[in-house]
């Protein structure tokens, strides 16, 4: 009998697809249309076909956890897939009305008062903490992501849904914040550290109560977060926000009217509430009693209609809903890889049952959220409507910005007079004699607001401004941290929130950039760093690389005396002495505070643990195959075994340089520059061809020197010194443009770009003239930057004509690479710091010595190998960088911090080689002369001129047709090219004191974060 109900369950059941069954007498039944998907399972226990008609929900989920039920390749996913697909589409039966049957008892099965509340969130949440730690993210997310990008990692994604929920609950320093339901504290931490908020957390688990507790001690927040073992229901008081994320799937329909009762009662006049849950997107229905009984007793997902009426009984505005569809299955995807990763662990931790029980709960919860009737909504609520903008555009707007919008707001609802915070039930009771002077008001309101924010208005952006008007920046209140590498700006907010200050963070990221963007983040090369300390202390520190002491001025010259451009960049000739090691090892132990072995773990463990390539980071590495596969040390590591790049998702594991950032940092230097690092590359080196002894590493030094300072339109810019050209000529061309109308001009304006461009001209003459590295070159710093030199230069230009390069004199010197990467730190006492290092082109000359790890530079190509000769960027270069033992090379990096009345007010710097210039100096004149916001100012399209070849270069969307026209009728000639640089800038708002971090839209893998 119950094989005959059996075989008529599943035949109404599966109409499409293919369900291949064998059951217990060995017999075989196939099921659907015999279309794709497939899905083929035995049925091992006679006594389960009964089971499986009575409570298939139940019966299914144990007969797969006790291993009676077997899929055919354990494809769990494909028979949910299969079942949900037919479940969503098939038509009412009995089993839809047994269903809704099941629906009227409960309010019986959720009837949850605090004891039995207590105890159903013990049998989830209070296991093992080691298993949390196996599948979700390193903060305990346990909770929908949130996926702006499809490439997003999960950490990226649960960041990004704090911060989502931040802006949805116009979070502003010094609120407080009740969390109800706060899991392991990772939201209330996050709301406190990076938004300034004061927040209790209350959770009924003494597991994560007490997890919660130690992380707040940990992070120094113990003062700002209090967490309590408690039931929503005891709390008191009022709280400007009210957040509650997962947890109202455990309330229980008989309670709906209470718990918002509460959030009425507990949420200040002016205050927004935000509950985030796990809803169904149907009408409403009862749990699964499998979930029941294994995962979440007391627990239901309720529609919308389930829980409005007892939203609209308290007269709470609900100002915004908010669906979330896919991005819990993504969420539940990530967590059952990496579940599946740690399945051995997993079983250390518990039986092969309950490993079992989890996977099943994990996919199919994915499956539902995936192809059947679950999503998570997003309700938000306030006593006023005036609370909230109008609009959703203050989630895209910095925080600072958010709740001035909701008291424009509100302000325009202030000509109610006395009944602006009455509340909604006492406007309803005003009656409609009330209805024509607010009208009148409001409209008097607007007007006035209109007439007292002219000035405020976005400043004229030309060509770009449809693209730069809605750009804005990341904002925190203490520190920041922008890099071109997500994961390496992440390394540097933790060191800041461990309490190290900005140089152990940019140490930190240093090595960091080294492991997650080879091809520019270095050991193997060198560069420049800027430092600002709040007490004053202005300095610069000279990492850059030196040529070996055998090198000779014409090295790079073939038989016939010509340049080999091969040989300054492939060969292993071309690399100078590296000096990263030796410049991040000077800066943290003059002014860093932590050890080395701190700032240098987080590098260390993603060097051996490897991390998940995004798309990005995958394509720069694939610019390199062909020079990989051709080495054994390199290719195994950066290739796959079939020769083919590594791809988005694969992990990149980089033992053996994590091995020589574990020598660094038992070390120190001495391991890199005398000790069995310097063994390895001198043997590489000379066994191939190159130049590098002992001696060379040995005597290798980084000097610490003053930053060049010049003062433009009230502000102090400090930046780079020679051997670097950068913060001279920066200068120089500051100096000649302190006399033009700028701001009055506009940004992208033809008088604006004609000053710019004939200001660089002429300060890329004399860059290229007259500086070199200061131990082999006087530099006539002081004359360059002085006014009356200005004054002259300004004299030549013609304000209405182009001045030909050939009628300025000097004689062109070298560029580096475009693939540097800078980086920009700022910590919590207002110490900054600028950091622009290279190896050159991508991936240096794409050589390793031995296991060391780590790509050497191929910056010996900035040299002059033969005056006259055009390096590889078209650019001749001169007598003066000739090659010489133990010389720098001249470089354009130029990591700058702009000070105001003695104050941080920007860190910024970028690569793009001689573009380093222009970039820079672009993005303090769009700040100081045009008043963009720093992401504007970052993002918005450049304009570059280096004097020779003499062609104006402009990005997309720079110019106008009218203004290009003009342009040229001048005689300038003009070129349009892809993007350069990337900058990564701060900026602190003078008016709010908020930090603003700026990652360059030209580089996605990067990232702006602090708290």
């Amino acid at each position: 009998m119950w094989i005959a109900l059996f075989d008529r369950v599943v035949t109404d059941l599966v109409a499409q697809g293919s369900l291949v069954l064998t059951l217990p007498d060995g017999s075989t039944h196939t099921y659907g249309n015999g279309q794709a998907p497939r899905v083929a399972m035995r049925i091992g226990d006679p006594a389960l076909l009964r089971r499986l008609v009575l409570q298939p929900d139940l019966a299914l989920g144990e007969g797969y956890m006790d291993g009676t039920i077997t899929i055919e390749g354990d494809d769990l996913h494909g028979m949910f897939a299969l079942l949900m697909a037919n479940v969503a589409h098939r038509p009412k039966n009995w089993r839809n009305r047994l269903i809704g049957l099941k629906s009227l008892f409960r309010h019986v099965a959720q009837f949850n008062p605090m004891p039995r509340a207590r105890a159903n969130v013990a049998h989830h949440y209070d296991l093992s903490g080691e298993l949390y730690d196996l599948f979700l993210d390193e903060d305990r997310q346990y909770s929908c992501a949130y996926f702006r990008s499809p490439d997003m990692t999960l950490e990226e994604a649960q960041r990004a849904k704090k911060d989502h929920i931040a802006r949805k609950l116009l979070l502003e320093p010094g609120m407080t914040v009740l969390d109800i339901g706060c899991g392991w504290g990772g939201l209330a931490l996050t709301l406190a550290r990076d938004y300034g908020a004061k927040v209790l957390g209350v959770t009924l688990s003494v597991e994560q109560h007490k997890i919660a507790c130690e992380r707040a001690a940990r992070a120094g927040l113990s003062d700002r977060v209090e967490f309590r073992l408690a039931d929503y229901r005891t709390v008191t008081g009022t709280f400007d926000r009210i957040v509650s994320v997962g947890m109202f799937e455990h309330v229980g329909i008989p309670h709906y009217g209470e718990y918002f009762r509460n959030v009425h009662d507990r949420l200040a006049p002016d205050g927004v509430a935000l509950i985030h849950y796990i809803g169904r997107i149907d009408a409403p229905s009862a749990t699964s009693p499998w979930i029941t009984k294994y995962i979440f007793p007391g627990g239901y997902c309720p529609a919308l209609s389930e829980v409005m009426p007892a939203i609209q009984n308290q007269v709470l505005y609900t100002t915004d809903i908010e669906v979330w569809r896919l991005h819990y299955a993504e969420t539940l995807r990530h967590w059952q890889d990496r579940f599946m990763a740690n399945i051995d662990k997993a079983r250390a931790l518990y039986d092969d049952r309950f490993c079992r029980m989890w996977r099943y709960y994990l996919v199919a919860s994915e499956q539902t959220f995936r192809y059947y009737n679950q999503c998570v909504f997003q309700i938000q609520l306030a006593h006023r409507q005036e609370a909230v903008p109008l609009t959703r555009d203050y989630l895209y707007a910095p925080m600072a910005q958010n709740a001035a919008r909701a008291a424009e707001w509100g302000a325009r609802g202030g000509c109610r007079c006395s009944r602006a915070r009455r509340g909604p039930l006492a406007l309803r009771r005003s009656g409609m004699r009330h209805i024509l002077p607010l009208m009148l008001c409001a409209w008097l309101a607007g007007s006035a607001a209109g007439a007292d924010t002219a000035g405020a208005a976005l400043p004229d952006l030309g060509a770009a401004g449809a693209s730069l008007a809605g750009l804005q920046p990341v904002t925190a209140p203490h520190v920041m941290v922008v890099t071109a590498q997500h994961l390496a700006t992440q390394i540097g907010v933790d060191i800041l929130r461990q309490g190290g200050n900005a140089v152990d963070a940019a140490v930190a990221v240093g090595y960091a950039l080294a492991v997650v963007h080879p091809c520019c983040g270095n050991i193997g090369g060198g560069g420049f760093m800027v430092l600002h300390l709040a007490d004053g202390t202005d300095r610069f520190l000279d990492f850059r690389e030196t040529a070996p002491l055998a090198a000779t001025p014409g090295m790079f010259l073939d038989a016939s005396g010509n340049a080999d451009p091969d040989l300054s960049r492939k060969s292993w000739t071309a690399s100078g002495v590296p000096g990263t090691v030796k410049g991040l090892d000077a800066a943290l132990s003059r002014y860093g505070t932590m050890p080395r072995a701190t700032v240098m773990a987080p590098a260390i463990r993603l060097a051996r643990e490897g991390f998940v390539l995004t798309e990005a980071d995958a394509q720069i590495l694939a610019l390199r195959t062909k020079d990989f596969a051709g080495q054994p040390n390199v290719a195994p590591i950066f290739l796959r075994p079939d020769g083919q790049p590594l791809a988005a998702g694969d992990r990149l594991v980089q033992p053996g340089l994590a091995m020589t950032l574990e020598a660094i940092a038992k070390d120190g230097p001495d391991a890199f520059y005398k000790g069995p690092i310097a063994q390895a590359l001198v043997a590489a080196s000379q066994a191939n061809g190159g130049l590098f002894t002992l001696q060379d590493l040995a005597s290798y030094t980084a000097p610490w020197s003053d930053p060049v300072s010049c003062a433009y339109r009230g502000v102090q810019v400090l930046s780079s010194p020679p051997p670097s050209s950068g913060g001279t000529t920066i200068c120089e061309i500051l100096q000649i443009l302190q006399a033009y109308p700028l701001a009055s001009w506009g940004y992208g304006a033809a008088a604006t770009t004609h000053a710019i461009v004939e200001a660089e001209r002429r300060a890329f003459a004399d860059r290229n003239t007259y500086l070199g590295d200061p131990a082999f070159v006087t530099n006539p710093v002081a004359r360059l930057l002085s006014s009356d030199h200005a004054e002259a230069l300004r004299a030549g230009i013609d304000p209405d004509r182009a001045t030909p390069s050939d009628q300025i004199s000097g004689s062109l010197g070298p560029e580096e690479g475009q693939h540097t990467t800078h980086y920009s730190i700022v910590d919590a006492k207002g110490d900054a710091v600028a950091v622009t290092y290279t190896i050159n082109f991508f991936f240096g000359n794409a050589k390793m010595a031995g296991d060391t790890g780590f790509f050497l530079n191929n910056e010996m190509d900035d040299f002059t190998a033969k005056p006259g000769a055009a390096n590889a960027f078209g650019l001749v270069q001169g007598a003066a960088n000739a090659i010489a033992p133990g010389k720098r090379p001249l470089s354009s990096m130029a990591p700058t911090i702009v000070l105001k009345n003695g104050q941080l007010m920007m860190v910024t710097g970028s690569p793009g080689g001689s573009t380093i210039i222009s970039t820079v100096l672009e993005s303090i004149l769009n700040v100081v002369d045009f008043g963009m916001n720093l992401q504007q100012a970052v993002d918005a399209p450049r304009v570059h001129h280096q004097w020779l070849p003499d062609k104006v270069t402009v990005e997309p969307g720079y110019l106008t047709p009218q203004t290009r026209a003009a342009l040229e009728a001048m005689g300038h000639v003009i070129e349009e090219r892809p993007a350069w640089g990337a900058d990564e800038a701060i900026l602190r708002d003078p008016a709010s004191g908020l930090l603003q971090g700026a990652n360059d839209g030209r580089r996605p893998a990067g990232l702006a974060q602090g708290y």
